[in-house]
């Protein structure tokens, strides 16, 4: 996901080919391994150009549902994911994380990459992400980029990106913060996360782990 206010769909799908692209294979195998959900529905939030969506349903067995509040990204989405031959797995849907298109606890996982710190109504957003969790399942919701990446190549990435995107941390939200917003949610079981190792000139490298019971 991008911020509209800064860059295009357009562009930042160029970013995300040219400078991201290293992230997306490693952050998809370390959510398969770490929380084993390789069947089933999966919902990517915010998934602009689906580059995530794309590498976990290349590693796994699941279905998987890009949901971007931006038609553009939607339409680049479609055409990534035509070029992967994966229209069979992935679905896309044009609407606002604040209003999830789905029944309750339709997903055994709900991911985000980089959306969360631009839901205009953040608090809504992970209401409506807890609500489509299957019982049992994940979300996984954060800023960074994963536990796998190399400590040089992520420095690269943030040097390359403090370039190339205007207001990369614009949307940064303190630790009180979210869990203030979490608490609004009324989500109760959930752990505020770092990549690790965390780079602190880079605030936006945290996640938020949901667990629905």
């Amino acid at each position: 996901m991008y911020n509209p206010d800064y860059m295009t769909a357009e562009e930042f799908d160029i970013v995300a080919r040219e400078v991201l692209a290293p992230l997306y294979p490693l952050l998809a195998r370390q959510i398969l391994m770490d929380y084993g959900i390789t069947f089933g529905e999966c919902l990517d939030v915010g998934g602009g150009a689906g580059y995530l969506a794309i590498e976990l349903a290349q590693r796994s067995g699941l279905n998987l549902t890009v949901l971007d509040i931006d038609p553009e990204a939607i339409e680049i989405a479609k055409r990534r994911i035509a070029e992967a031959n994966l229209d069979d797995r992935i679905k896309t849907v044009v609407a606002d994380a604040a209003s999830i298109p789905f029944p309750d606890s339709s997903f055994a996982l709900v991911v985000s990459r980089g959306s969360f710190p631009f839901w205009e109504d953040k608090v809504s957003g992970f209401r409506e992400v807890h609500r489509v969790l299957k019982p049992g399942g994940i979300g996984y919701i954060g800023g960074g980029f994963g536990q796998m990446l190399p400590v040089a190549e992520r420095a690269r990435i943030v040097e390359t990106l403090r370039k190339r995107v205007p207001g990369l941390n614009a949307g940064y939200i303190p630790r009180l913060e979210l869990a203030k917003i979490l608490h609004k949610a009324g989500i109760e079981d959930y752990a505020i996360l770092r990549d690790a190792p965390p780079d602190l000139t880079c605030p936006c490298q945290i996640w938020v782990e949901i667990h629905k019971h």
